[in-house]
This record gives structure tokens, C-alpha cells and sequence, in this order.
């Protein structure tokens, strides 16, 4: 890949950048690598000119960097820099287009998987050891890992990706006494309606719902080992990180973060924008654009508009 290549990407993103050329004949990138650990013509990210060490870049030649701007360029075996607004963004964004899978992939549906729906979208990967019911709808460019298991009425949308070990679509937890006496688990005859271009990492339980549907909003992403119960609802942009806990009913605000083991008690709300902390437990409704932290959750401060996750 060459360093025209990049600029291409950069115009076509319409994101204002400066590339400073050191060495005119270092224009070639062969891959990416972390500012720790450089490698011969590859492209790194630094968020300012105090991360890089010289002593680091004499150990290689032809390193691009893409980095906040600064005025006084070192010239010690860099390739260039490319300056931008937001490295981190711009970086990563440079990393998945280079790496976009979807431009390569064909479908797929692994040989040890049971898949009986017919619904599926076009250009879908499905893995090995999956189990797909007949109800299920998949979308286009959705790609199913191995070992998932869809139960149940689930529509799933397009351009997601639902990594290994997931369980979507069993019942939810939930118990009643019945008329005759009798301890009897509540029947759930929902589903599970997960929106487009979301992520659903390893070996989350995404429950049905009870009357009505659990529902999962449009560029969701949900970390490893998360559970998510009957009827929860999180809408669009939100981030659920790992072993997060939402219990029945509880409901996740537009673009909000749930840090590392919080919990949701069943029915409470999480407001829009809102930021809740390691081990949160939220006992009663938040509100939007709040930082949360503690056991029971207290807000501590507004969130702000360049608060980093």
C-alpha cells in the first residue's frame, strides 16, 4: 500500500489532514504496529508529539505516524507523518478499510452447522457448530461465528457480526405461582429483534421476551460474557463492555456506556448519552448525560461532550 493510497481514503472521508513527507523514497507501507512496538515501513498513531521516542524510531527505518500536529519534525529513519485532527479516529478508521473483510467475503454456512431457516440475506457467513431455527431472520453481510445458537423468533440486521459462543433467543428467567399452587417458570413467547451494523461479542445470552420483544438498536456493541434479559431494550450508538448485567426490562439510553460488571436492576432506565462506571449498580432510573459510579449507582457529574471512553 502506498501513502497515495491513504490520502485517497482521507479525501474521500472529507477529513482535513497534512502529510510531511521525510523520506521521499519511504512512500510504501507494509503493515500496522503499536508505537511500542515499531516495525520497518509500517504506520503507527501517537495523540501528540511527547509519545514519541527517539530511541524507539532508531531502531527502524521508514515508520509513518499518524499524529496530532506539531511544527519541529524529527527526521531520525521516519518515513513521514500524517497530521490530523483526532490520530485515534483517523487511524482506525485507516486500519479498517485497509482490513475491511466484506470486500473479500462470499457466503458461507460451516458444514457442522443445523441451519433451518431460509431467511438469509446475501453475502452471509455462517460458522461451525451453529444452530439456527427456522423462525430466524438474518440480514445481509451478517456474519454468525462458531458455536451460536438463534432460538425462536429473532431477526437479526444487516452489516452485524455475532461472535463466538452467543446464545440468542432461549427463554428469560422469571417464576410464578399458578392458580393450582404451583411453582411454574414464566412462559416467554417474544422474540429478539436486533438491529444493523451492530457487534455481539463472545458468549453473550441475548434472552426473548416475554409478551413483547427484546430489542437491540442499530450500531450497538456488546461485549464478551454480557447478559442481556427478556424484554431490555437498548437503543441505538450504545456500548455495552464485558460481563455487564441487564436485567428484565431495564432500558439503555442512546449512545451510552455501560462500563465492565455494571448491572441494570430489571425495569430501571439508563439515560441517553450517560456513562455508567466499573461495577455501577443502577437501582432506579438515570438520567441523560450523567456519570454514575458506585453500589447503589450516584451521579457524580454531568458528562461532557469530550469525555474519551
Amino acid at each position: 500500500m502506498q501513502i497515495e493510497q491513504i490520502e485517497k481514503f482521507l479525501k474521500y472521508a472529507r477529513i482535513e489532514y497534512e502529510v510531511i513527507r521525510i523520506n521521499q523514497n519511504n512512500d510504501k507501507i507494509e503493515g500496522f504496529c503499536p508505537l511500542n512496538e515499531l516495525r520497518d515501513n509500517c504506520i503507527t498513531w501517537a495523540r501528540e508529539k511527547s509519545y514519541l521516542k527517539k530511541e524507539e524510531f532508531e531502531k527502524c527505518k521508514g515508520v509513518w505516524v499518524v499524529c496530532s500536529k506539531f511544527d519541529e519534525f524529527f527526521n531520525y529513519n521516519i518515513g513521514g507523518y500524517i497530521f490530523v485532527q483526532d490520530p485515534f479516529s483517523v487511524f482506525f478508521s485507516i486500519l479498517d478499510y485497509c482490513y475491511d473483510e466484506n470486500k473479500k467475503r462470499k457466503s458461507f454456512i460451516g458444514n457442522s452447522s443445523v441451519v433451518k431457516t431460509k431467511k438469509i440475506g446475501s453475502n452471509v457467513v455462517i460458522g461451525e457448530h451453529c444452530t439456527i431455527d427456522e423462525n430466524v431472520i438474518i440480514g445481509d453481510n451478517v456474519e454468525i461465528r462458531n458455536n451460536v445458537s438463534i432460538t425462536g423468533n429473532v431477526q437479526i440486521g444487516k452489516d452485524t457480526t455475532i461472535f463466538s459462543g452467543v446464545k440468542i433467543g432461549e427463554e428469560g428467567y422469571g417464576y410464578f405461582t399458578n392458580v393450582f399452587g404451583e411453582r411454574k417458570r414464566v412462559k416467554h413467547i417474544g422474540g429478539v429483534v436486533i438491529g444493523s451494523n451492530c457487534q455481539i461479542g463472545e458468549n453473550v445470552v441475548i434472552a426473548r421476551g416475554c409478551l413483547g420483544n427484546t430489542i437491540i438498536g442499530d450500531s450497538v456493541r456488546i461485549d464478551s460474557l454480557s447478559h442481556i434479559a427478556h424484554n431490555v431494550h437498548i437503543e441505538d450508538d450504545a456500548y455495552v463492555v464485558c460481563l455487564v448485567s441487564l436485567a428484565g426490562s431495564s432500558h439503555v439510553g442512546r449512545n451510552a456506556w455501560i462500563a465492565p460488571c455494571a448491572s441494570v436492576a430489571n425495569q430501571a432506565s439508563v439515560g441517553q448519552n450517560t456513562i455508567l462506571g466499573l461495577g455501577a449498580i443502577v437501582l432506579k432510573d438515570i438520567p441523560d448525560n450523567a456519570v454514575v459510579v458506585g453500589n447503589p449507582a450516584r451521579i457524580i457529574r454531568e458528562r461532557n461532550i469530550g469525555d474519551q471512553l
